[in-house]
């Protein structure tokens, strides 16, 4: 059954990194150094209220998982400014987001057959008739 994309919505959210990821603690060192207004997403709203207020019905929330395969730092550094972080890179002063690019390359360099795990969760809902 082909899905109606004027009766169906559809939205995906990448999770954020794992707790057990070894490049948190690194994000966390940086956190510090983010000018107010800036952070991660950018917002605090949770996806299930925004469909709950809504007048979409048979709400559904999928959890998918990711496995990137990340050949090298540079290439993480690519992905996370285009995903996500790049707010939170943009949001640190010149030098901190220059030495955490150094830092980041390294750590990631460091890990061999790194691979970026991520849930995202999948929401789909449709417009009554």
């Amino acid at each position: 059954m082909r899905s109606n994309p004027r009766t169906e919505a559809r939205s995906s959210l990448l999770g954020r990194l794992s707790p057990s990821s070894p490049l948190v603690d690194l994000y966390a060192e940086y956190r510090r150094f983010q000018a107010d207004g800036f952070g991660r997403h950018g917002n605090e709203v949770e996806e299930s209220e925004l469909f709950e207020q809504s007048p979409l019905i048979d709400v559904r929330a999928e959890t998918l998982e990711v496995a990137i395969p990340v050949p090298d730092g540079e290439t993480y550094w690519r992905w996370s400014r285009s995903h996500g972080s790049g707010r939170f890179i943009d949001g640190l002063p010149d030098d901190k987001r220059n030495e955490m690019h150094a830092r980041l390359l390294e750590r990631v360099d460091e890990i061999p057959d790194f691979v970026l795990r991520r849930s995202a969760t999948l929401w789909t809902a449709r417009k009554t008739a």
